[in-house]
Formats: structure tokens, C-alpha cells, sequence
């Protein structure tokens, strides 16, 4: 049985937050074949660089993805309400930024 891995720092989300930011596609709603391979490549640079950013245990590309997918939900609906709690408080203005979403949660219009 796989040993569960310590949560992420602050540090480390924050980092992965600015991995994420550097790569657009990975906020393309398409999910064509090509589209899908593209993404999953992404996520595999990211968790490289992550890995080399960081001295705490490897990550791999689905933790990576799983902790990016529940931040950027954390206001989207209330049974994500423990993992707001789990997200460090200096990343969700970033996230925020980073997928356009105003105040009292109004959507931005924007292209990605």
C-alpha cells in the first residue's frame, strides 16, 4: 500500500500556482484528442520543474493536477469547504487572478 504524502507547503502551492499560470492551455475547455495529449504533457513539465523547485517528496503529474483542480474550485461549490481550509490564504488571490474571477465570485469574461 502507497504511503500518503505530506501536504503541500504554502511555498509549494504557491509555486505550483505560478507553473500553472505559465501554461494557458492547460484552461482550454477543448477536449479534443490532440487538445487532451497536449495537456497531459503539460502536466508532466510541470511536475518536473515542480520537482526540481522543491527538496520535499517528488510529486507526480496527477497529485499535481488533483491539488490545481481542487484550489481553483475552492469557492465554486460549498462541499469543497475543507479544502478551502487547506489552501494557504496568499495563493486564492492568485488563483483568482489567474482564472479570472472577480469578487462575490462574477466571472470575468476573458480568452484564453
Amino acid at each position: 500500500m502507497d504511503q500518503k504524502s505530506a501536504p503541500l507547503t504554502k511555498e509549494e502551492v504557491m509555486q505550483l500556482v505560478d507553473l500553472v499560470e505559465a501554461h494557458p492551455v492547460l484552461f482550454s475547455k477543448a477536449t479534443n484528442a490532440s487538445n487532451n495529449q497536449l495537456k497531459e504533457a503539460t502536466w508532466l513539465k510541470i511536475t518536473k520543474t515542480f520537482n526540481s523547485m522543491v527538496a520535499s517528496n517528488p510529486r507526480k503529474p496527477e497529485q499535481l493536477r488533483l491539488k490545481w483542480e481542487r484550489s481553483s474550485s475552492y469557492d465554486r461549490d460549498a462541499t469543497f469547504s475543507s479544502i478551502a481550509f487547506s489552501i494557504p490564504s496568499m495563493a486564492k488571490p492568485e488563483i483568482d487572478r489567474i482564472l479570472g474571477t472577480a469578487v462575490n465570485n462574477h466571472p470575468r469574461n476573458f480568452e484564453l
